[in-house]
């Protein structure tokens, strides 16, 4: 996969768990994000931040999401 691919996916991850969990998740709290990194990061640190900036975008963009409807209900 290439790296656009791999960032896209981080970023589903992101939306998926904010989603879930009605919150803003760190990257550790998420065991799908961890898994998702020890596979596609191949040990090299420097390789899972941009997957983990991928991931907390994906959850900025569902929480935004989440904050415009809760004020359109008030």
């Amino acid at each position: 996969m290439t790296k656009k691919e791999l960032k896209t996916i981080a970023y589903a991850i992101g939306i998926s768990e904010a989603h879930k969990k009605q919150r803003i998740v760190a990257a550790a709290q998420c065991p799908e994000m961890m898994e998702f990194i020890k596979k596609n990061a191949n040990s090299y640190v420097g390789e899972c931040i941009p997957l983990l900036k991928a991931f907390n975008a994906g959850v900025a963009a569902e929480i935004h999401q989440q904050t415009i409807q809760f004020c359109k209900q008030v």
